[in-house]
């Protein structure tokens, strides 16, 4: 064996014996992109998508969902995305899984935080969204634009929570199927307006958002409460409703507010009764 052999032999060995012994750097996991039909992947497990016409008024949608399997339901999302067709940019963040803890079979769902006390928590989740909703801010140029919440089932009981906290600054909030009275006292600054769109057939929500219109009215926050026929759950209609009160287009009778855009048919007047014929 030659004498440059001898040399580069041991090197080897120490080279190979660190290598053995030293931990693989940590491989970053590859972001799952779960973004559903006509929504651009943003930041993070966080889409969005841009309305086809723009300028300086147009207003950002952050939409909350319900219990999230999976990817999700494509009907849901259509919903939501149905809002750029009215001028709106979405953006859709997924929550985090383990949230719905309420029951064993929707653990693995992603959800929204439902603890009122534990605001580091909210802010935290709203954090994963903040440059989302920078970015879409930028591309639609003529900023800063409005920006408002819709959420629906969880996702409208911790819009909720995000408007009393002040977790999220936002110009609106329309809670869809979600939303339950008011158990703690508001700490945010602000007192955005809220619409409260319950659904005939579910009569569990629509008790309970009776309850928070009623307390909200108490507390003088400025809100307004409608149902729509059908039973639990988001339809095109929803949103165009929460889009028409955003936009402070809502349809009076009374101070209220008409979810489906039409003032209801007037009374009809009653007929004087009819005199008794004389008999011939």
């Amino acid at each position: 064996m030659s004498a440059s052999s001898r040399r580069i032999g041991p090197v080897v060995l120490v080279l190979g014996l660190l290598a053995a012994g030293c931990p693989k750097p940590p491989v970053e996991a590859v972001p799952e992109h779960w973004c559903p039909e006509g929504f651009e992947p943003g930041q993070g497990d966080v889409c969005f998508a841009m309305p086809m016409e723009r300028g300086p008024g147009t207003a950002i949608v952050v939409y909350l969902h319900g219990e999230l399997e999976g990817h999700g339901r494509p009907e849901e999302w259509a919903a939501a995305r149905s809002a750029t067709v009215h001028g709106f940019a979405v953006v859709l963040p997924r929550g985090r899984r383990g949230l719905c803890d309420w029951k064993p079979e929707l653990k693995n769902h992603f959800c929204w935080p439902q603890d009122a006390a534990d605001t580091t928590e909210m802010r935290n989740v709203t954090a994963e969204w903040d440059h989302t909703v920078w970015q879409v801010n930028e591309l639609l140029e003529e900023g800063p634009h409005p920006r408002f919440v819709l959420g629906y089932s969880n996702g409208a009981a911790f819009a909720h929570h995000l408007a009393r906290t002040g977790a999220f600054k936002a110009d609106g909030y329309a809670l869809i199927s979600g939303g339950a009275p008011i158990t703690e006292a508001s700490s945010a600054e602000a007192h955005p307006p809220i619409l409260l769109l319950g659904h005939e057939n579910d009569a569990g929500q629509v008790s309970k958002s009776k309850e928070l219109h009623e307390s909200l009215n108490r507390e003088k926050w400025p809100n307004q409460s409608c149902t729509r026929p059908g039973e639990h759950g988001l339809a095109g209609d929803d949103v165009d409703a929460a889009l028409r009160f955003f936009r402070h287009e809502p349809v009076a009778t009374k101070g209220g507010f008409v979810c489906d855009g039409t003032l209801p048919a007037p009374p009809a007047e009653p007929r004087p009764p009819e005199k008794p014929k004389k008999k011939k």
